[in-house]
């Protein structure tokens, strides 16, 4: 596959969702809806994320694609979710085996394998 694939593929998905959304949000016909901004905690769980996404990024070379995503999925998904850690973990090996057959064996994309590869 050409290199363009995923990124086209991204592209049409993410252009037919904020098309349905737009559709939806015109047909909208309720009252205008008060979003509450995060307090201090929610303030806190969205920096937590943003810095486990800053870490998820910084691993990902070292360790490769698979293995920060097994660990990324598994935080948030402990974190966020509240879950216990077995589900938690079930859900990252999940996450990070999709990962690693459907974008380096299936799309044979050249993203870093980490010790997977070696």
């Amino acid at each position: 596959m050409q290199p363009r694939t995923l990124p086209l593929i991204l592209g049409w998905i993410i252009l037919a969702a904020g098309g349905i959304l737009a559709a939806r949000a015109w047909h909208l016909r309720e009252e205008e809806r008060i979003i509450k901004w995060p307090d201090r905690s929610g303030t806190f769980r969205v920096l937590v994320t943003l810095a486990s996404l800053a870490v998820y990024l910084l691993l990902m070379d070292p360790l490769g694609l698979p293995l920060s995503t097994v660990l990324f999925v598994a935080f948030l998904v402990w974190y966020l979710g509240r879950y216990r850690m077995v589900w938690a973990a079930t859900l990252g090996l999940a996450s990070g085996g999709t990962v690693y057959y459907v974008f380096i064996r299936l799309l044979q994309l050249s993203f870093p394998v980490g010790p997977l590869g070696r």
